[in-house]
């Protein structure tokens, strides 16, 4: 697969395998003009395609960006299999306002979402997460249901603070599940700036998790100065559980009368 520059210069070669063996993507060479780190695959059409004010949609790989152009969803770009970095998202930032994050619905898959959602955010994004069935993948979804089954999909996307509660619950581990989807959302929060953003995303957590905003300011505080997070909430999980815990009583009480 030839990798065009915006304005159509060659720049090197890629090409994925068609099992699955390793390494999945095989870019040229790093060179003077070639740097995987701040090249974006269907850049030169997706631009012309893409609003200031509106979205790029966000792949793993060429041919799921391919795929996504025949099947009309032209303002698509692919990171090339590589890890999406801050000069990617630095180019996307200066096309549109908002990104849709479409990665394969494994579990590889979800981690990087996770990975890139936190560099994105950061660079000032909206971004939505289209969250794809497990074995399901943006080339395979457009072939089998084309642009519908991409709108489907974009319609139900969450945004970032659902799909860190969606995937650390789904992910498992020791421990409470909501303080473990705390601390993802507080190391996502340390990253942003802009304290707009800042601010919306606190009181979105707030809504989606049912925890105060200062909790969560407090949390992020510590955690930008190099401190430990765990306490404030931990401290707020209990008392969220012991609050649960007495309604729950008092409503089987009212019950028994």
């Amino acid at each position: 697969v030839p990798l065009h520059a915006p304005g159509g210069v060659v720049l090197g070669f890629g090409a994925r395998t068609m099992g699955d063996e390793q390494p999945k993507y095989l870019n040229s060479p790093e060179s003077s003009v070639y740097h995987k780190s701040q090249f974006l695959f269907g850049l030169d059409q997706a631009r012309k395609n893409v609003k200031p004010d509106g979205e790029m949609v966000v792949v793993e790989g060429y041919f799921d960006a391919i795929a996504l152009h025949q099947g009309g969803i032209r303002n698509t770009v692919a990171t090339s299999g590589t890890a999406l970095t801050a000069d990617h998202a630095r180019q996307l930032r200066r096309l549109a306002r908002g990104v849709a994050l479409t990665y394969d619905g494994d579990a590889a898959g979800q981690e990087a979402m996770l990975r890139s959602l936190g560099v994105l955010l950061a660079e000032g994004l909206d971004v939505a997460v289209v969250d794809l069935p497990s074995g399901d993948d943006p080339d395979t979804l457009v072939r089998r249901e084309g642009e519908a089954g991409w709108c489907r999909v974009r319609d139900s996307a969450y945004d970032a603070v659902e799909f860190v509660q969606r995937h650390v619950l789904k992910r498992g581990g020791g421990g409470d599940p909501r303080e473990r989807a705390l601390q993802v959302f507080v190391r996502l929060l340390v990253g942003v700036q802009d304290t707009i953003r800042h601010r919306l995303l606190v009181e979105r957590a707030s809504q989606v998790f049912g925890l105060p905003e200062g909790v969560l300011d407090r949390a992020a505080r510590l955690a930008r100065g190099g401190q430990s997070s765990e306490s404030p909430i931990a401290a707020a999980v209990r008392v969220q559980k012991k609050t649960e815990h007495d309604i729950e009583r008092k409503a089987l009480q009212a019950l028994l009368r």
